[in-house]
Formats: C-alpha cells, structure tokens, sequence
C-alpha cells in the first residue's frame, strides 16, 4: 500500500518492508522508526498488563477500573454501568490464581518448537467467552504465575478449535454457559483434545435448567465442571486458612519478554496460525496512538465490543491499562449497541466497518 511512497516526510507512514519475502510468506513490515531494530522502550515505563494494574491499584485503588451493565432478570432489562475498582480487580485476579493452583488446573506441557528456542515447559489456559470482567479476571490472575492465554470463539469452526486444542494440549477451559454445548458436541465426536476441566461463566438470559442438563451431560463424559465463582470461593478460602502451601508458593509473574497471549488467526486457507505475544510487545503497541496524537487520559472511557479473542481488543483493552482508563462491556448483543453506548457514554469506541453500517441503518 503506502510502503511504495515512503519518505522521511511521510512520519506516519503505516509500515516499509524489511526483508525479502519467502515462499509462502511476505517479507517483514515495520514501523519506518523502527526499520533497524524493534523499539524496546515505551512512552510510559510500564512493561507488562500486571505493572500497569498494580501501578493504577497503588496510585488510585479506589477509582473505576472495569464496568458491567447491571441486569434485571425479571424485566430482561439492562441498567446502569456498575463498575469495580483497580484494587477489587487485582484482588479478584489473585484469588483466581490461588484457586485455579489450589486445584492443579493448568498443568506444565513440555513444548518443542524452534520459536521459542527448542524445547520448553509452559502452561496454557483456554478461554472461551464473550468480553466481560471474568475475561480479565482469568488473564491477570494467569499472568501473575505465568499461565499462558489461548483465547477461543464459537466462530472459529469446530476444525479450528480442534487443532488449536490439539496444539496447545490445553486442559482447562473457561467457557460461557451458552458455549457448553458446543464443548459437549466436541467431547461427544471425541475431538476435545486433553480437555478436562471447564470453568462456566453464567450469562444472564440462562435458562437454569437447560445449563444443568448440559452440565450433567459433560460430568457424565468425565469432565470436570466448575462454577467460576468456585474458583473465586477456593481462592478466597486458601486466604481465611492461611494456606502455607498456596500463599507461600514462589509465583512466576510474567516478564516483559515473556509470551502472555496466543492469538489465533480463524485459519480460512488452512489450519489456524498462533501468533505468540509478548507482554513487552502489548505495551509497546500502544506508543502508536501516543505518536498519532491519541492522548488517552484517567478521564477517558471505552466500550469494550470487538472480541477479546482478537488483537485489536487486546490492545484496546492494554491501552486502558497503560492511561489508566476505563473500560465498560458490552451487554453482548449487537441490536442492544446503542443502547449501550448511551448507557456508558464512551469517549473513544472502535468497531470494524460491518458494525458503523448497522448503526447507520
């Protein structure tokens, strides 16, 4: 695209290639200030989504943080933004941490690949959701002991979700309720990878009794199914026990340099592609905003919409935590859209050119 009239006038210029392409893949694309070597520094000296967080905890632990429309069931009504601080997200990430080692649900795999150096031991957690606070909670809590992020979505396609499962070898899931019975499908057909544990987030139009009888299905093809909030409840037990053995246990946060996230491409020419992120390479892309003159401030609000599953929400979501911004969710249904923009009343929404044309209509 612009790469062809790229020159020391153009500063914004999107990217230039760096190196030849090969067969069956192009050549490097980089920023044109960065064309000899990946910037290491960031405009704010924070490297990681966790020293962000501890960060803003420190510095304002009592402000708005993460914000969820409150919901009546008996209407079928959302209401108002009910929002959680800093310092309760942090909290509810080391409970989740404490329950999910409490209960050994995110084992060690020995992995072999030449992009990470040979052969290593990591650890994996699937998530399988909607945006919502759940869904930070689970990648900040798994970030504090280096547990590695591999988000899922419904429209992967069942092929897709089975070789990502595959390849990660991933045994734990957490899942919306309304995605239990594509995960049951799965098990059924044999092609839930090692898949043993489902953690289910409840969404609000649940029909009770409908979740039981798909869970009752999962136990009985030996899953183990397990309310998140339990995980919550374990966590905060191990805490009123003094639980030596989890409270006392040398966790390992991740480092800057350390992979976080794998986002999976949707694998329509071929089997999806793990695109490995790092925790340095997710603050760092938030410089681009900065030096295109988007100063993000404390007073600013986003609605969090595209899914989390993909890089672009990912760096929305890390942009907030860089400027200390909030975040509101979405209701999750797109005919609900306006009604949640004039609920939140963000200051910067981002959307992809499908979703402008339903608002326009």
């Amino acid at each position: 695209m612009g790469n062809e009239v790229f020159n020391d006038y153009h500063p914004y210029q999107y990217n230039v290639f760096v190196s030849e392409p090969k067969p069956g893949e192009t050549g490097i694309l980089r920023r044109p200030f960065s064309t000899k070597a990946l910037v290491k520094k960031n405009y704010i000296d924070r490297y990681t989504q966790l020293d962000c967080l501890e960060y803003y905890k420190n510095l304002r632990p009592n402000s708005n943080f993460l914000g969820t429309r409150e919901y009546f069931p008996k209407e079928n009504k959302y209401g108002k933004y009910k929002w959680k601080s800093y310092t309760q997200i942090y909290d509810l990430s080391t409970l989740f941490l404490y329950g999910i080692t409490k209960m050994k649900l995110c084992p060690e795999i020995l992995v072999k690949d030449e992009s990470i150096g040979g052969e290593k031991n990591m650890r994996f957690m699937g998530v399988l959701s909607k945006n919502r606070e759940e869904w930070i909670v689970t990648s900040l809590g798994c970030q504090m002991d280096s547990v590695i992020i591999v988000p899922l979505y419904d429209t992967l396609g069942i092929n897709s979700i089975e070789f990502i499962l595959n390849q990660t070898e991933l045994t734990t899931i957490v899942a919306e309720t309304k995605n239990l019975n594509l995960l049951l499908k799965m098990k059924e057909q044999n092609i839930l990878g090692k898949v043993k544990n489902v953690i289910y987030l409840k969404c609000n139009e649940d029909k009770e009794e409908i979740i039981e009888k798909i869970k009752e299905k999962l136990i009985k093809l030996d899953l183990n199914v397990i309310n998140f909030e339990t995980i919550i409840s374990t966590g905060k037990k191990c805490l009123e026990e003094k639980d030596e053995e989890i409270l006392n246990k040398k966790y390992k946060r991740v480092l800057p340099d350390d992979i976080f996230l794998i986002c999976y491409t949707s694998g329509t020419m071929d089997n999806p592609k793990g695109a490995m992120i790092t925790a340095r390479s997710a603050t760092l892309a938030t410089n681009v905003v900065y030096t295109i003159g988007f100063h993000f401030t404390t007073e600013d609000k986003m609605l969090s919409f595209l899914p989390l599953a993909h890089i672009m929400e990912q760096m929305l979501f890390t942009i907030s935590l860089v400027y200390g911004s909030r975040t509101g969710y979405s209701s999750g249904n797109t005919s609900r859209l306006m009604e949640d923009l004039q609920a939140l009343k963000p200051t910067y929404f981002c959307a992809v050119p499908r979703v402008y044309e339903k608002i326009y209509r």
